[in-house]
């Protein structure tokens, strides 16, 4: 279902809305004006498996932003301002492939990895234009579901050994 291109500004009324939906797959709420994701935001459409929230207006992930959703595959989250995320963002999500972050305004690796520990069978991570300026030792170790990487336009300084933890990706890009 697409609810793109409107005004909505709080993500829980379309799964309140659709809560009679049992098998709504793919739900985009991009370009909408959507400042913060309430806990358990979208418990009423535990089928999801693609949530689109780009282009919007999210500085943070709060505890329990994406509770409810035990099917959800991916996640987009890429064009908003997001700062900072709670280590229990993405609890009850085990089955996230995909997480895109590009274009927001992150700068440390480490609080994402934080939320990546919930994420087990992440394969595809994209943090390209942020404000990523050091990847500390180990950041991304530990995750061998993960394959593909992308770092570009950041303002990364030091990786900090990271390739020699990362010996599952397949593709990764830190291009300027």
């Amino acid at each position: 279902m697409s609810l793109r291109g409107n005004r909505i500004s709080d993500a829980s009324v379309p799964g309140r809305a659709m809560g009679s939906v049992k098998t709504l797959l793919k739900l985009d709420l991009s370009k909408n004006v959507i400042e913060e994701l309430k806990q358990d935001s979208f418990v009423d459409v535990a089928s999801l498996e693609e949530l689109d929230l780009s282009h919007n207006k999210l500085t943070d992930l709060r505890r329990g932003s994406f509770r409810g959703l035990p099917r959800l595959k991916a996640v987009d989250l890429s064009h908003n301002r997001i700062r900072a995320f709670h280590s229990d963002a993405f609890v009850d999500t085990p089955l996230v492939e995909e997480l895109r972050l590009n274009y927001n305004s992150l700068n440390q690796v480490s609080d994402l990895s934080f939320v990546m520990d919930t994420l087990p069978k992440l394969r595809f991570l994209d943090l390209n234009n942020n404000d990523v300026r050091d990847v500390p030792f180990g950041a991304f170790r530990g995750y061998p579901a993960l394959e593909k990487l992308y770092l570009s336009s950041n303002q990364v300084i030091f990786l900090k050994s990271i390739c020699l933890h990362l010996y599952f990706v397949c593709e990764f890009t830190l291009k300027a």
